[in-house]
């Protein structure tokens, strides 16, 4: 993770460490569980690639108040360390949904890799008042110029 996000992680564990065990502020904040990648064939081969993660929030996340603005910056981190395309002019389309039963779409977002910020992945996810499930599906689908 960068600096920022994990400043912001250190101090919100500082923050909750009376209120949560020793196994959640060793955990990281958010933690991949699985990964896939689907390439396009065809005519899009070599410009289109989405990267679907399974990923696991940690408490520190999940019961603070500021867990969507760590969130965010935790996401931002993952989609520059999975974009393919990393010299290349880069469109993303971002869907985080949830695993439970009911799956819900939890928020999307759409633009220039280099113009994303941790705000914007906040503003698309931070109309739920709080994280309900600690296990949440992020599709990254990467369209490269």
């Amino acid at each position: 993770m960068s600096n920022e996000t994990t400043r912001l992680e250190d101090w919100i564990k500082q923050d909750t460490i009376h209120r949560l065990d020793d196994g959640d502020i060793e955990k990281d904040a958010v933690h991949v569980l699985t990964k896939t990648t689907k390439e396009a064939q065809g005519a899009f081969r070599g410009t289109v690639s989405t990267v679907t993660l399974l990923v696991e929030l940690s408490s520190v996340i999940t019961t603070h108040p500021l867990g969507w603005n760590a969130f965010g910056e935790c996401v931002h981190q993952l989609i520059n360390e999975h974009n393919p395309f990393q010299n290349r002019t880069t469109y993303l389309s971002t869907s985080i949904e949830s695993t439970g039963r009911d799956q819900q779409q939890l928020g999307s977002f759409f633009g220039n890799v280099s113009n994303i910020i941790p705000e914007n992945l906040v503003i698309s996810v931070s109309r739920r008042r709080k994280i309900e499930e600690p296990r949440l599906i992020i599709q990254l689908t990467y369209i490269a110029q």
